[in-house]
């Protein structure tokens, strides 16, 4: 259960250890790597979870992992409190329903990203161009926060968003 009310998966959420996880089985690749079950963890060198993605349709380009390789994600997502099959994630409007606006909406010809903020993280949201839901990367450390990545992005809005405390 990849829970995004509460930014865990399975109950381990950031600096939790993926031992915890074990019951994913080995990587597949050797990095925490599990195409067949669409998720890639993001650990650091003490086996705490730093981050993870999320493939919500099959096929999918996941990082360095073989174009094709990538399954949907097996397991629900919790959004808003309610468990959901991947493919019930529909389109952009199930996200902002569940959390209002983005702090930041960025398209281009390829894909569109939205960019949600939590206190304890962020979830980009990366969608087609028609807007169906395609990945999830979570992470405790916001890539928004990053005045360069804002700037690339070309991020009007202040940060941090309001709620989210002083600037990083």
């Amino acid at each position: 259960m990849l829970d995004l009310d509460g930014l865990e998966l399975n109950g381990v959420g950031f600096g939790g250890e993926v031992e915890g996880l074990r019951f994913l089985g080995p990587s597949e690749s050797g990095a925490f790597d599990y195409p067949s079950k669409g998720l890639q963890l993001e650990v650091d060198s003490s086996g705490l979870l730093e981050g993870l993605v999320v493939s919500l349709r099959s096929g999918v380009n996941l990082g360095t992992l073989p174009p094709g390789s990538v399954k949907q994600f097996s397991g629900h997502v919790r959004l808003n409190g309610r468990d959901l099959a991947p493919h019930e994630l529909r389109n952009e409007s199930d996200f902002v329903a569940a959390w209002g606006d983005p702090y930041w909406r960025d398209m281009d010809e390829d894909e569109i990203l939205m960019f949600f903020e939590f206190g304890s993280g962020e979830v980009q949201v990366e969608l087609t161009p028609e807007g169906v839901p395609q990945i999830l990367l979570v992470t405790p450390e916001p890539l928004m926060a990053d005045p360069t990545q804002r700037e690339a992005y070309g991020v009007t809005a202040s940060w941090p968003p309001p709620g989210l405390g002083s600037a990083a």
